[in-house]
């Protein structure tokens, strides 16, 4: 693979990616010798019932918007020494990330998960798990760190594990072996 082709792809949401995720994406890119494919998925609002188009102005209201804030994250990307091309496209997520990954031009998916909690998982399923799934590609998924920070503070509490099947069994170290 050349220097400074764009080779891994990096579909964002347009919020703020925090220094740890930068930091993260920036090595493997240097790890890989490539640049980053950003883009954005901008969704065809297929989902809305009929009846309840979305006006076009305000379509290309949120595609403007979309590319200033692309913009700015590929900046930080630049500024950190990595090689960018952006990208907006029309279409759910994981299509567009599938159908890229399948051009045979790409090497690497790095996706960023902030969680939608369980009910958002059941109803609405996850692009990450989706894209996980079907890719060709491998897949780097990273935390954000404000979903990292919850998880670390939910499980500060949890008592040690207890082996059930021996009432006399060390709480730590290595289990007692069935017979």
């Amino acid at each position: 693979m050349g220097k400074n082709e764009e080779k891994v792809l990096f579909p964002v949401d347009l919020l703020p990616l925090d220094d740890l995720v930068m930091d993260q994406v920036v090595r493997a890119c240097k790890d890989y010798g490539a640049g980053l494919h950003l883009y954005h998925a901008l969704s065809t609002f297929s989902d809305l019932p009929m009846g309840f188009p979305v006006p076009l102005q305000i379509y290309e209201q949120i595609g403007l918007l979309a590319s200033q804030q692309l913009e700015k994250i590929a900046q930080g990307f630049l500024d950190r020494g990595v090689p960018v091309s952006i990208a907006l496209y029309r279409g759910e997520a994981d299509t567009i990330t599938l159908s890229l990954a399948s051009s045979g031009e790409k090497d690497l998916i790095i996706l960023v998960s902030r969680g939608k909690g369980a009910l958002g998982r059941i109803f609405l399923g996850s692009t990450s798990t989706s894209i996980i799934h079907h890719s060709p590609l491998p897949v780097l998924l990273l935390k954000a760190k404000d979903i990292l920070l919850s998880a670390k503070e939910s499980y500060q509490n949890i008592p040690m594990p207890q082996n059930i099947f021996s009432p006399s069994a060390p709480t730590s170290g290595p289990s007692t072996p069935l017979h």
